[in-house]
C-alpha cells in the first residue's frame, strides 16, 4: 500500500495536472489578492463593512471567550514548536528520519513567507487592534500557523494511523476555519488577512507534502513506491 500524501491524486495524466494546477492556482489567488489589499481596492472596503457589522466585545460572551480561547491556543511560536515535536517523535518511531524533509521545510516556509509579508506590505490592523511590534497584519500569521503546524502535526500521526489521513485533512480544515473566526470575531484581523493566510498556507502544505510519501510502520521509506 503506498504511503498517503496530502494530495492522494488520481493516477495517470491528471494526477500531473492537480499537481501543478493547485499550486499555480493558489499562487494566482494569492497574489491578486494581495494586489487587491495594496491598492486598496473592493477587498479593503468590504473587509472595513464587514469588521463594522460585527458586534463589539460584549454583546456575545459565550463566543467572545471561545474566539479568546481560540486565537490564545493558536499563538504561532506554540504551534511551530510543538509541530517540530510531533514530527521529530514520528521520525524516530519510523525511524525514517527523512520525513523530517517536508515538515521542516513546511515551518521555515511558513516563518519566512509571513513575516516577509507582514514587513513588505505592513498593512494596518483594524481599529483597536494595533501593537507595537512594527509588522503588518496581511497575511494573518495566527491563520497561516495554525493551517501549517495543525497540517504537519496531523499529517505526520497519519504516518503511524494511515487510515487517520482523510480525517486528518478534516481536522486541518475544521482549526483553520475556526482560527479565522476567532480572529475576525475579536477584531484582531481584517478577512482578507485570513483569507490569505489560508491560501499561503494551503500552498505551504501542497509545496512541502503533496509530492512525498509520509512513511508508516509498514512503508518506512519515503519517495515513490514500488508500483509507481
Amino acid at each position: 500500500m503506498p504511503a498517503p500524501t496530502l494530495a492522494d491524486p488520481t493516477p495517470g495524466v491528471r494526477a500531473g495536472h492537480v499537481r501543478w494546477l493547485v499550486p499555480l492556482g493558489l499562487g494566482l489567488a494569492l497574489a491578486l489578492l494581495t494586489v487587491a489589499v495594496v491598492t486598496h481596492s473592493w477587498v479593503t472596503r468590504l473587509d472595513a463593512q464587514i469588521e463594522g457589522g460585527l458586534p463589539r466585545h460584549g454583546t456575545w460572551p459565550v463566543l467572545d471567550r471561545l474566539a479568546t480561547v481560540v486565537t490564545t491556543v493558536a499563538q504561532p511560536a506554540a504551534n511551530v514548536a510543538v509541530a517540530f515535536a510531533v514530527a521529530v517523535f514520528v521520525a524516530a518511531r519510523t525511524r525514517a528520519w527523512r520525513s523530517l524533509v517536508a515538515p521542516v521545510a513546511a515551518l521555515g516556509l511558513l516563518t519566512a513567507t509571513v513575516l516577509l509579508g507582514k514587513v513588505l506590505i505592513s498593512r494596518p490592523g483594524p481599529p483597536g487592534s494595533e501593537t507595537d511590534t512594527g509588522l503588518g497584519y496581511f497575511p494573518s500569521g495566527h491563520t497561516t500557523s495554525a493551517l501549517v503546524c495543525v497540517g504537519v502535526v496531523a499529517l505526520s500521526v497519519a504516518a503511524l494511523r494511515p487510515r487517520w489521513h482523510r480525517r486528518a485533512l478534516v481536522l486541518i480544515g475544521a482549526w483553520t476555519l475556526l482560527v479565522g473566526w476567532g480572529l475576525v470575531w475579536k477584531h484582531f484581523h481584517w478577512v482578507s488577512d485570513v483569507v490569505a493566510g489560508i491560501l499561503l498556507g494551503t500552498l505551504i502544505l501542497w509545496l512541502t507534502f503533496a509530492r512525498q510519501g509520509l512513511p508508516s510502520r509498514a512503508s518506512p521509506s519515503i519517495g515513490p513506491s514500488s508500483s509507481e
